[in-house]
C-alpha cells in the first residue's frame, strides 16, 4: 500500500471529493453534481513537520511526500474531518484516542471552500 500525502490546497482538496462522487454515481460527475448533489469524503490532516519523520516516508515524484506500508492514525494524524451526514455511520467506530481529533462538518462548509477555489476539470 502507498499513502499519498498532498499539500492542503484546492487541487488536492478537490481530487478526493471528485473520486467519492465518481464512485457514488458510477460515472464522471458534472459541475452540478459537484455542487448541488455534492458528497464529501473523509479527510485526514497531518502536520507536515511531523509526518516527514515517519520511518517509511519517501520523497519522489511530484507529491511532497509518500508513505510506504502504513500510517497508524493514532500516532500521526492531527485532525479528521467527516461529513455530518455520515456521523451516525462513523461515530460508533472512531477509536477513543482519535475522538478529540475528529470533527463533523456540514457539506455546505466544504462547498463554499470548493467554490472559492474555482477548480475546473
Amino acid at each position: 500500500m502507498l499513502i499519498k500525502i498532498g499539500e492542503f490546497e484546492c487541487t488536492e482538496f478537490w481530487d478526493g471529493d471528485r473520486l467519492v462522487m465518481e464512485r457514488k454515481m458510477r460515472r464522471f460527475p458534472t459541475e452540478a453534481n459537484l455542487s448541488i448533489d455534492f458528497t464529501s469524503g473523509v479527510r485526514f490532516f497531518f502536520k507536515y513537520d511531523k509526518i516527514v519523520t515517519h520511518p517509511d516516508a519517501i520523497f519522489e515524484g511530484v507529491l511532497p511526500l509518500k508513505i510506504k506500508e502504513e500510517v497508524i492514525l493514532s500516532d500521526w494524524v492531527d485532525t479528521i474531518i467527516i461529513p455530518s451526514a455520515k456521523r451516525e455511520a462513523f461515530e460508533a467506530i472512531i477509536p477513543y484516542e482519535l475522538e478529540s481529533r475528529t470533527f463533523f462538518l456540514d457539506n455546505d462548509c466544504l462547498r463554499k471552500y470548493l467554490r472559492k477555489c474555482k477548480v475546473s476539470r
